[in-house]
């Protein structure tokens, strides 16, 4: 059996991965937890560490099951492929019911109200992306232009943590999981690879 912080921190990715950072509270976490509402302050100080522990924890979670990267493969794969790979392993993070989808709901609470401590979810895992951009440009591109492109196809895929009804009337016809990840990143690496070449191609012009 989980401890007692284990079992908080757990809680706290699920109240406010539902909730956001406003709206979960100290003292939902600790009855879900069936712990003593002081168990936050002892182990992690207060709320804002709590949430910030919580999001780290989560991360690590992602990272661990669910890559973005074909692992000590990336030099036999064209830039294209790894670029579905990457988004792949993106809507597997997203569409999981454990700790990997808490993170990225959490994420999507901090775009729609930015109130919480935390003010790092995309480091760690957007330079990855960025050197994909690159190579499927083919021309070199602005720092901005990069960016630009790595937060619109993060978005494309990110927009639907927020609405799983959405998701299902995109992925029509599908069954399980798998087969909705593998529709998604189908339909969002075709639509990132023409945007991308398109500001590619505006560069090279400018």
């Amino acid at each position: 059996m989980a401890g007692t912080r284990q079992r908080v921190l757990e809680c706290a990715c699920t109240v406010f991965s539902e909730k956001g950072f406003g709206g979960g509270t100290v003292t939902e976490i600790c009855e879900r937890a069936g712990a003593n509402i002081s168990a936050v302050n002892y182990y992690f100080g207060n709320k804002e560490n709590l949430y910030k522990v919580a999001v780290d924890f989560a991360f690590q979670a992602a990272e661990e099951q669910f890559s973005l990267l074909e692992n000590g493969q990336e030099d036999q794969k064209t830039s294209e492929e790894r670029l579905r790979i990457y988004i792949k392993g993106l809507f597997r993070r997203i569409f999981s019911e454990g700790l990997p989808g808490c993170y990225y709901k959490m994420m999507a609470h901090e775009f729609s109200n930015p109130e919480s401590p935390v003010d790092h979810f995309f480091e760690g895992w957007n330079r990855p992306l960025c050197d994909i951009i690159e190579a499927v440009a083919q021309v070199e591109m602005p720092q901005r232009e990069v960016v630009t492109c790595m937060i619109n196809v993060n978005s494309a895929c990110l927009f639907f943590s927020f609405n799983q009804r959405l998701r299902k009337f995109v992925t029509e016809g599908q069954t399980g999981a798998e087969d909705e990840v593998e529709e998604m990143a189908l339909r969002v690496t075709e639509f990132a690879l023409g945007g991308i070449r398109a500001v590619a191609e505006s560069v090279s012009k400018a």
